[in-house]
């Protein structure tokens, strides 16, 4: 839909440059999906391409930032493919999408012993003012993409004998307001 709006509003440009991204986090998650785990360097690539393409798409474009953790190399972190994506895609989706405003994204990774912390956070509507808002088929969406993420998580536990899950927290202003949505995950790295 993004190109068709650029190439009817006469934007070759940023027809081309939308096309580019996502022939590039295709690539990128044809050749991640073929491995069971991934340089953090590699998904995190993903994740900003998909995120770029996601805020193109959007009325009002999000921002995001990626806070990398002391003592955590990405070239040599590995983590299973795409194992963050459905959550920042449910940020987009649920939260930032109905804003009246741009809003933001802050990814937070840390290591601590053989664990890796990530923590996708949002200032988006929170998840029950976007209950009210999306459709139906948004979110019977979103219901899937966290059943899906959660039984991958559970495979990879009886897998490898770790630990891996997720904690969904809404955030709320002082005055009790929806302010967003935090997703806490954690993962054993050994």
């Amino acid at each position: 839909q993004c190109i068709q709006t650029f190439l009817l509003n006469k934007k070759p440009d940023d027809a081309n440059n939308y096309l580019l991204k996502f022939s590039k986090l295709m690539r990128l998650v044809l050749e991640n999906s073929q491995n069971s785990e991934v340089p953090l360097n590699d998904d995190m690539q993903a994740l900003e391409l998909y995120m770029q393409l996601e805020s193109i798409r959007l009325k009002y474009p999000f921002t995001y930032s990626i806070h990398m953790g002391d003592g955590i190399d990405p070239e040599e972190t590995t983590i299973p493919p795409l194992i963050l994506q459905p959550f920042v895609e449910n940020a987009i989706w649920h939260g930032l999408q109905y804003k009246t405003e741009p809003g933001h994204i802050d990814i937070y990774i840390s290591k601590q012993n053989e664990t890796l912390y990530v923590v996708v956070e949002d200032n988006g509507i929170g998840r029950s003012m976007s209950k009210k808002t999306s459709l139906p088929v948004l979110l019977k969406k979103e219901s899937l993409g966290m059943k899906l993420t959660e039984e991958r998580l559970k495979l990879i536990n009886e897998l490898k004998k770790i630990k891996a899950h997720f904690t969904i927290i809404d955030l709320f202003t002082k005055d009790d307001k929806p302010a967003g949505t935090k997703v806490e995950l954690s993962l054993s790295l050994s």
